[in-house]
């Protein structure tokens, strides 16, 4: 339980307009609704790049100690595309394939949610390509084609302007 200076924080935080309960996750659950958090997300890194990295590696570490469910290893990977994007994109291949062979789609379509919101605060690169190719991918049967397509496009750009080996598998 919350006390103190951290109990009236999120108090705080959770009477602004922007903030959601998440009843799914239990009574004591909220997040910043997904619009607000992509453009705080997008500002901060302009203005306050290495706060947000020291910020998210303290989020992933608490989120990783908290339990193997889908959403807190999602929560995790989230943060750690924040300050350590190609060691992120590594960890969420091996969960977006387990997740696959074990058909856990509803996760995988979490997941494909995560990418797409940090996609579009990633540097140019191989974690921005992997991001929207996972999501594409994904996707691909639930979506029109021609988003997909644009997805890979997208992604092989990424790729290939990145200057790095890449490899599709």
């Amino acid at each position: 339980p919350l006390r103190g200076r951290s109990a009236r924080l999120v108090a705080s935080l959770r009477e602004l307009r922007f903030v959601q309960a998440i009843p799914a996750r239990g009574a004591e659950a909220f997040c910043v609704h997904h619009t607000n958090r992509q453009t705080l997300r997008a500002w901060w890194l302009l203005t306050e790049a290495e706060k947000v990295r020291e910020t998210s590696r303290r989020a992933a570490a608490c989120f990783a100690e908290a339990g193997g469910e889908p959403h807190l290893q999602i929560e995790t990977l989230y943060h750690r595309f924040a300050f350590e994007p190609d060691a992120a994109v590594d960890a969420c291949w091996g969960v977006a394939d387990r997740w696959m062979k074990a058909g856990q789609t509803e996760s995988r379509l979490a997941l494909a949610n995560m990418l797409d919101e940090v996609s579009s605060t990633l540097p140019r690169g191989l974690a921005r390509a992997y991001a929207l190719l996972e999501s594409a991918a994904t996707r691909f049967e639930r979506q029109d084609l021609s988003h997909t397509l644009a997805r890979v496009e997208e992604a092989l750009v990424e790729a290939e302007s990145s200057g790095q080996d890449w490899v599709l598998t």
